[in-house]
């Protein structure tokens, strides 16, 4: 095994004039075969990138040669590279470390550092980033720490699972899906969207004994249910009336107005007192959330009329998907620590007058 290192570090260029290689690295050598490293610079969109082709040679018998094995060489990406050094980097950490143990092998990135020669706050902070993952919280234990740390780390946890949240709906749409099985799943994981006046969902979607509704939600402020019905993203949700200059509630909209009318009724009559076979279940002046269609893009006169169109209705409320998506960004805002924040004012006050409906 040899450990010889680069014998010239300036780099060379190619014939093509296209990249840059530097002498080979060997990594492994003996009577019969070795094996180097070839290092390439190359030039992207004037980003220099590093990519290594791996050679495998053999020992001639008789000419005591080294000949190139084209079928055992290959060649790692630029993209590679990087993860084979992070690699390499994390299994050397555990050099010297006992045994049948568990490591927290923490990647600082772009702002990695030495502790001892960053600020106490900077080690905090890439530690807390890096125990975002819900995998890695699951396997430590919060008994052993101080309250304000075990509460720091739920935080972080909580706030990277909101991030995906919001990042999986917003591809969701973006690839125009409209499968409402996706979407109920999604909200079934996702309720907080909903909004603060909800604490949990019922596993129960029977709110009497023919109907089924996409959400039973639990409201904090008494305990009782509302309902919430999900439809596709794809559906009309208002049309423009060119002779009487008035929006109005498409046939999708008005279908699922009473639709959640007849889901109200029955509901408030089967469990005004707890359902039959749920009885901790009640309605008591329930309401109902229509989730449908898009409003990306709409003028101020149209976000103006679905909220006016709102206010008339009793007990119902139409939201579209993109002011759910508005509502949990404004939901993020609030609970993200300062520190976390990106310079997002714009899309900030976007999705707030978005929530203006």
């Amino acid at each position: 095994m040899s450990d010889s290192p680069i014998s010239n570090a300036n780099k060379v260029t190619a014939k093509s004039g296209r990249l840059h290689y530097s002498e080979p690295i060997v990594i492994s050598e003996n009577t019969r075969t070795k094996i180097e490293a070839l290092p390439y610079f190359i030039d992207h969109s004037g980003e220099e990138k590093l990519t290594l082709k791996i050679n495998f040679f053999t020992k001639n018998p008789t000419s005591r040669q080294w000949e190139h094995n084209k079928q055992k060489s290959f060649s790692l990406a630029d993209s590679t590279v990087p993860k084979l050094k992070r690699a390499i980097d994390q299994f050397e950490a555990l050099l010297g470390r006992p045994a049948d143990a568990q490591y927290l092998l923490v990647p600082l990135g772009e702002a990695s550092f030495q502790i001892g020669r960053t600020e106490k706050a900077k080690a905090v902070q890439a530690l807390l980033n890096a125990l975002s993952d819900p995998q890695i919280l699951a396997h430590l234990d919060l008994g052993k720490l101080t309250d304000e740390v075990a509460q720091a780390l739920k935080g972080r946890v909580r706030i990277a699972e909101m991030e995906r949240a919001i990042r999986q709906l917003e591809l969701m749409l973006g690839s125009e899906e409209n499968a409402v099985i996706l979407y109920q799943k999604w909200f079934d994981e996702h309720y907080w969207v909903l909004g603060n006046a909800y604490v949990a969902k019922d596993d129960l979607r029977s709110s009497s004994a023919t109907d089924r509704v996409d959400l039973l939600m639990h409201h904090t402020a008494a305990g009782m249910r509302d309902i919430i019905e999900l439809k596709r993203p794809n559906m009309p949700v208002l049309h423009f009336d060119n002779a009487h200059r008035n929006f109005y509630f498409a046939a999708d909209v008005s279908s699922a107005i009473g639709q959640c009318h007849r889901y109200l009724e029955v509901f408030s009559e089967e469990a005004s007192s707890g359902l039959r076979d749920a009885p901790h279940i009640v309605a008591h002046y329930p309401e109902a959330v229509i989730v449908i269609g898009r409003s990306e893009g709409w003028p101020a006169d149209k976000q103006k009329a679905l909220r006016g169109l709102n206010s008339r209705l009793n007990g119902i409320k139409v939201m579209t998907f993109d002011h759910v998506l508005a509502q949990a960004r404004a939901l993020l805002d609030c609970v993200r620590p300062a520190e976390m924040e990106v310079d997002e004012a714009a899309q900030t006050r976007s999705s707030l007058d978005e929530l203006n409906f």
